[in-house]
């Protein structure tokens, strides 16, 4: 996690420099965002039944997905990764670099997943969250459903959260009025999850994550080292 909203507009990394063939198209939101969005298809013969959407960290851009999805798109999955309003190559907003997340970027997650959903229309839709990402579609769970979570650096609860990032790094950080119902959403969930979380991380901690995953039987957390 960054610590801050730390968006970039500029893509240093695009799926073209990959050899990757995509689709890039606008989508926009029930408040009148336009988010970009890339779409890649696997062209291998033993195509999986899923379609990924990357949802991105408070940094950067989707630019920064490109490795994952090239990943997934060698393993038979098709793509979708999208940029949050005020990311990459979306329309601009006025973000606070100071708050831990925007509820605005729950609408895009859920409009994108939605829009995936009825356009494209995949057998199944799997999500790749990654910090902000995993709270972000956490939350965006209720109006957007999808088959499974793959969550790296899980953001249980934004207030301890918050807490942590004030106390290691003495930034003070601002959180939504929506934290308040957030700590209780991953027991909502019924899907599988797999949980992706450092041994050593001192703000998305491990024990976080093994709280989330032992609050039901499909669920599974890989712990690494690093930070």
């Amino acid at each position: 996690i960054g610590y801050s909203i730390n968006p970039i507009k500029e893509y240093k990394m695009t799926p073209e420099q990959f050899n990757i063939a995509f689709e890039e198209m606008k989508v926009k939101t029930s408040d009148g965002a336009e988010l970009n969005v890339w779409i890649m298809k696997s062209s291998i013969e033993e195509k999986r039944n899923y379609t990924f959407v990357i949802a991105g960290s408070d940094a950067g851009n989707m630019g920064f997905s490109i490795p994952f999805a090239f990943h997934l798109l060698n393993n038979g999955y098709d793509v979708v990764t999208f940029d949050y309003r005020g990311f990459g190559g979306s329309s601009d907003f006025n973000f606070n670099p100071n708050n831990l997340y925007h509820d605005e970027y729950i609408n895009d997650f859920t409009t994108v997943i939605n829009w995936t959903r009825n356009k494209l229309k995949p057998e199944n839709i799997g999500v790749l969250a990654f910090s902000m990402g995993t709270l972000i579609s956490t939350v965006g769970y209720r109006n957007a459903k999808y088959e499974i979570l793959v969550g790296e650096g899980f953001l249980k609860c934004p207030t301890n959260v918050a807490k942590r990032i004030e106390k290691i790094k003495g930034k003070k950080i601002i959180i939504p009025k929506s934290r308040k119902s957030i700590c209780k959403r991953t027991k909502e969930i019924e899907i599988p999850l797999l949980l992706f979380a450092s041994k050593n991380d001192k703000i998305t901690i491990l024990k976080d994550s093994q709280e989330v995953g032992e609050q039901k039987q499909n669920r599974e957390l890989i712990p690494f080292d690093g930070d």
